[in-house]
């Protein structure tokens, strides 16, 4: 039988129609590991990419953790970093510390419309 483990999750962002990018404020992050679940219910002809970046706060620069393949189509799409051994696979899955504050940002890839929903899930 498997160790039972905690998550916690938070919406950063709800499901409306956008035609640009997005950027969310700094989200503090209490956990060890963390998943980024990317819902995308309407699609057009939109094509985004979707990044977690760490913020260093010594300088408060920010810095690629992972980033998505393009999403083109509906779907729910999850991105994970964790510092377990998980097998890293480029694009959804990134084998790294999590640090104290993250940053998601959603880059368009043109200006048509996508709705998507952007939760954020930390793992203890």
């Amino acid at each position: 039988m498997g160790l039972a483990s905690e998550s916690k999750s938070q919406l950063v962002l709800n499901a409306v129609a956008r035609t640009t990018s997005f950027t969310s404020s700094d989200i503090q992050v209490s956990a060890r590991s963390l998943s980024l679940h990317i819902n995308t219910t309407a699609f057009g002809t939109s094509s985004n990419t979707v990044t977690i970046n760490g913020k260093d706060l010594g300088s408060g620069t920010y810095y690629l953790l992972l980033a998505s393949a393009a999403i083109a189509a509906n779907s729910l799409i999850r991105l994970r970093v964790t510092p377990h051994s998980l097998t890293a696979a480029a694009n959804s899955v990134a084998i790294d510390l999590v640090p104290d504050v993250v940053q998601v940002v959603v880059t368009a890839g043109n200006s048509n419309p996508s709705t998507y929903t952007l939760t954020l899930v930390e793992h203890v």
